[in-house]
C-alpha cells in the first residue's frame, strides 16, 4: 500500500480494480441493464408501430409498408450506437463508483482481520468521500470498547494476583490468564 504523503497519487499509478470480482459484477450489471433497456425500447417501438402503415419513396416509386419494418433498421442502429456511447460512460462511471465502495470493503476486510488477530489498538481508516464512514466509526468504537474492557480485565486480574490470601496455584493460574490476555491482544 502507498504511504500517505498528503499528495494525490497520479492517475496512472492509481489502482482502479481493488475488489476485481465485485467491481466486474457491478459494472456488468449496469451494462446489462442498459442493453435490456435498449431491447425493451426497440420492442415497444415495434409493438406500437406494428399496426400502422408508412409510405416511402424508393427509387421514385411510392411504396406502403408496415411502419415497424420501415423504421426498425434506423431504430436498431440508433439503439446500438446509443448503447455503445452511453455504455462507455456508464462503464467508466460505475468503475469510479464501485471504487468508492470496493476500497473501503478491502480496508474493512484487512482491518477486521488484523483486529480479529488481537490488535485492538488498530483503527479503521478510510478516505474522505468513500462510502461507509459511519461503519468505520462504529467499528473503531467497538475496538475501543473492547480495548477498554480487556484492559480493565487485565488490571482486575493484576489486583487479584496481589492478594495475599491466594494459594500459589491460584496466583499462578491468574498470572497465566493475565499473560494470555496480554499476549493475545495488543491494546
Amino acid at each position: 500500500m502507498e504511504k500517505s504523503t498528503g499528495r494525490r497519487p497520479s492517475l496512472f499509478k492509481r489502482q482502479f480494480y481493488i475488489k476485481q470480482e465485485f467491481q466486474r459484477r457491478f459494472i456488468l450489471l449496469f451494462l446489462a441493464t442498459l442493453v435490456v433497456g435498449g431491447l425493451i425500447s426497440m420492442g415497444l417501438i415495434y409493438s406500437v408501430t406494428q399496426d400502422t402503415l408508412t409510405s416511402t419513396f424508393d427509387q421514385s416509386r411510392l411504396s406502403l409498408q408496415p411502419t415497424a419494418l420501415a423504421i426498425m433498421p434506423s431504430v436498431f442502429w440508433t439503439t446500438v450506437a446509443t448503447t455503445l456511447v452511453v455504455g462507455g460512460m456508464v462503464g467508466l462511471l460505475t468503475l469510479l463508483v464501485s471504487h468508492r465502495i470496493a476500497g473501503p470493503m478491502f480496508r474493512f476486510e484487512s482491518d477486521l482481520k488484523r483486529m480479529g488477530e488481537g490488535d485492538l489498538s488498530h483503527r479503521v481508516r478510510i478516505r474522505k468521500g468513500d462510502q461507509f464512514q459511519d461503519l468505520a466509526t462504529a467499528l473503531n468504537s467497538l475496538a475501543q470498547g473492547l480495548n477498554t474492557e480487556i484492559r480493565q480485565l487485565s488490571d482486575g486480574l493484576s489486583e487479584l494476583e496481589d492478594r495475599e490470601d491466594l494459594t500459589p496455584e491460584a496466583r499462578a493460574h491468574l498470572t497465566r490468564v493475565r499473560e494470555d490476555l496480554q499476549n493475545r491482544f495488543t491494546l
